[in-house]
């Protein structure tokens, strides 16, 4: 049984995380440069992270997804350590329209190459997932059914273990909108806030507990 329970604890996992940038972001972008920071500190303090089997994956997603960082492990001695990028004023800048299918295919794509790597060199591995966003998809070339289909074919084999969308609020995008946009994503579950600077930190907070297998 303690063989077991150690294969499980040091399964690598794989956190995806996407964040708005478009140009509704614009007013809440100090705040979301704070809370981002804040989550990655909490991520550093996770069993996960203190095990190097937390390989973190980040991208913006406006016109186009913009990538952050690849699939890279998150070290637990702090920014500077590892590959895994900190927002700040010069890469985080909101602007124009939310292509959030085309972010989440290609990260899609990212962690089917990762599942299929650790599968050829014998690892059990699981992945989660999170999107932060207060609107919904508006020019993505990609399709609710591909996007459907990608989450389905990761979630083969119980290996997408948590998918979340976390949901900012505001007078274009209600409750009945954000389950719409879960369903249309494929996600598992979603988080309903406000958009104001305070639920923005607690969005980036909530995610960490996905990304680090605590919810």
């Amino acid at each position: 049984m303690p063989a077991q329970l150690n294969l499980i604890a040091d399964r690598p996992v794989f956190s995806g995380i996407l964040i708005d940038s478009s140009g509704s972001m614009k007013p809440y972008a100090n705040s979301v440069i704070e809370a981002h920071r804040m989550m990655l500190d909490m991520l550093r303090k996770s069993e996960k992270c203190g095990k190097g089997v937390l390989y973190v994956y980040q991208c913006l997603f406006a016109e186009t997804p913009e990538l952050l960082n690849a699939f890279y492990p998150l070290r637990p001695d702090g920014p500077g350590q590892d590959k895994v990028k900190v927002l700040d004023s010069t890469n985080y800048k909101p602007e124009g329209n939310t292509a959030l299918y085309d972010a989440v295919i290609k990260m899609t794509e990212e962690l089917t190459a990762q599942k299929n790597g650790a599968f050829r060199q014998g690892l059990s591995s699981a992945a989660r997932i999170a999107v932060i966003t207060d609107g919904e998809d508006t020019i993505s070339q990609a399709r609710p059914e591909h996007v459907q289909e990608a989450i389905r074919k990761l979630r083969s084999d119980e290996w997408l273990e948590a998918s979340v969308v976390v949901g900012l609020k505001n007078e274009r995008f209600d409750e009945a909108r954000l389950v719409a946009l879960k369903t249309s994503l494929g996600f598992s579950q979603h988080i309903s806030l406000e958009r104001s600077e305070q639920e923005v930190r607690r969005a980036f907070v909530l995610a960490s507990r996905f990304l680090a297998g605590k919810a």
